[in-house]
């Protein structure tokens, strides 16, 4: 997350393409015990961090833990749920996404293949936080889900690895 990117770190320029859209409200679900990320998101304005106590269970718990939290704004109709590793999706992508019916589940694909980000309505993503699923593919499973097709090899790509992050530098 603290990765330079462009001119800032992997973390600040997610946020950056969440505001250029508009944002209602920005939250990072972090482990409590990454002081490192927590110092870092101190000095990006404007978000809100969520501390997930239970971050050895994966980022289903992250999910869930966000869901949890109380304060979210009541203007927020949609939550989208972004990955971390993925600065690499197109801002014009995300906007595709955001374009759909507000009350519909909302998943990119590339490829035939679903992909993040997803994009729930308010009550949806707020089922989330009593969920009894074991995972967030799991849960979505049950689901309505609208798919969009978009042309945008960011979407099959997360940064896990060094060569994946030199990989989606050369795709931004």
């Amino acid at each position: 997350m603290l990765l330079p990117w462009k001119d800032r770190t992997v973390i600040s320029h997610i946020v950056r393409q969440w505001e250029e859209l508009a944002a209602d409200q920005i939250a990072i679900v972090i482990d409590p015990a990454n002081t490192e990320i927590s110092e870092a998101l101190k000095k990006v304005p404007g978000i809100s961090t969520i501390l997930n106590p239970q971050p050895e269970r994966g980022m289903f718990s992250s999910i869930q833990t966000a869901a949890h939290w109380n304060q979210w704004r009541n203007e927020v109709t949609r939550f989208v749920i972004s990955l971390g590793d993925q600065p690499h999706v197109r801002l014009e992508t995300l906007s595709a996404l955001l374009q759909s019916d507000p009350s519909e589940v909302v998943q990119p694909s590339f490829r035939g293949r679903a992909r993040h980000p997803v994009i729930l309505p308010r009550n949806d993503f707020l089922k989330l936080a009593e969920s009894a699923a074991g995972t967030f593919k799991e849960f979505l499973a049950g689901k309505k889900i609208k798919m969009i097709e978009l042309n945008d090899p960011g979407l099959e790509l997360d940064i896990d690895t060094p060569a994946d992050y030199e990989a989606a530098k050369l795709l931004s």
